[in-house]
């Protein structure tokens, strides 16, 4: 084998190890960032209508998921006067869709205004 060819052999080689730990790299921090954010079912499920606000922004990570912010305009109009946050559910490898969560937080009938609670259920995009 010539110099050229062992040279031309040596790069491909290297090209195609940069190319494979760059697909892992990515499909790693895709995977973080689709898992940021997002919570379990059994999260969705603790949380009722008339919980306080404060009680569920505990359980609730605290940033928004980006894949669900994303969905936001697909959803159903919030309630008047609520503020809304938005969580897609954990993935998990079988599942071909990912459910996206919706907590929906205005003051609560009959209590003073600053008393602020789940107004609606948690809507999902199942």
């Amino acid at each position: 084998m010539s110099k050229a060819v062992k040279v031309g052999l040596w790069v491909v080689g290297v090209l195609v190890v940069l190319v494979v730990a760059g697909l892992g790299i990515g499909g790693y921090l895709l995977y973080d960032k689709l898992d940021e954010g997002s919570i379990t079912e059994e999260t969705y499920a603790s949380i009722h209508v008339g919980q306080a606000e404060s009680d569920v922004v505990r359980q609730l990570p605290r940033q928004q998921s980006d894949l669900a912010m994303a969905a936001v305009e697909e959803t159903p109009a919030p309630p008047k006067g609520a503020d809304c946050r938005y969580h897609a559910a954990k993935i998990d490898a079988a599942s071909d869709s990912v459910p996206v969560h919706r907590f929906c937080f205005a003051p609560l009938t009959g209590l003073p205004h600053s008393c602020r609670g789940v107004v609606t259920p948690g809507w999902s995009s199942r």
